[in-house]
């Protein structure tokens, strides 16, 4: 009985004493994720109500920053804006403005989505915000 029950005390011992040594897997530093980020450059009377951020498609973050594992990805920025103009309180256009963007996220780097007013161009084509990617 007593020679059953020592290399079970043994194995037991052999165990903990395992079980507290550093991982190696948890000893190697984790890569630092990427970020999409969201900037308002647009002029005092444009009103940011809502900003979204997608990544391929299925991750959708309400806010301004969403974090991205490094690789390839499909972003797409959606800002709901509405004209802050004293003059039509009862009646502010509201409209929406997207952009979708193929991002390479490495590690650590921080990818800027910049919401501008459109160009003269850009506004004929009835576009009044832009969305620029740097």
């Amino acid at each position: 009985m007593d020679a059953v029950k020592a290399p079970l005390a043994a194995r037991l011992l052999l165990f903990v004493a395992a079980s507290a040594l550093p991982s190696p897997v948890a000893a190697q530093p984790r890569e630092a994720p990427s970020t999409v980020e969201f900037r308002n450059d647009l002029p005092p009377r444009y009103c940011v109500e809502r900003v979204r951020i997608s990544v391929d498609g299925y991750v959708w973050v309400d806010g301004p920053v969403a974090t991205v594992a490094p690789g390839m990805h499909d972003v797409t920025v959606v800002v709901e804006v509405r004209l802050c103009d004293g003059k039509l309180r009862r009646r502010t256009a509201r409209f929406e403005a997207r952009s979708s963007e193929r991002v390479r996220a490495a590690p650590g780097r921080i990818v800027l989505a910049m919401a501008v007013e459109a160009s003269e161009r850009a506004r004929r084509a009835g576009r009044r915000v832009e969305i620029l990617w740097r």
